[in-house]
């Protein structure tokens, strides 16, 4: 039996998840991201020269990811992750 502020995080948690959004094999080539991300996973995608500027990544996953020479500048982050991705000849800047 699961005590009740247990469960209700539990709940919580399963709701958040199946609200995450999914996108896979995309490819990014020059974009620049300006407004925050949120709930977002990303899997077997490829970014590259592209910029994250002045942003918030709030439960974010890169998944098996290729980011190449990409900016990251003036971004706050909580529970961002990298997974098996490669980062390669880009940039974090922090202010």
């Amino acid at each position: 039996m699961v005590w009740f502020p247990e469960y209700t995080k539990l709940v919580s948690t399963k709701e958040y998840e199946a609200q995450t959004e999914l996108i896979a094999n995309k490819t990014y080539n020059g974009f620049a991201f300006n407004t925050s991300v949120e709930n977002v996973h990303w899997i077997d995608s490829f970014f590259k020269n592209c910029s994250f500027h002045n942003l918030t990544f709030s439960h974010v996953t890169f998944d098996n990811c290729i980011i190449h020479e990409v900016r990251f500048e003036i971004i706050k982050s909580s529970r961002t992750y990298f997974k098996n991705s490669i980062i390669k000849d880009s940039r974090f800047d922090a202010f």
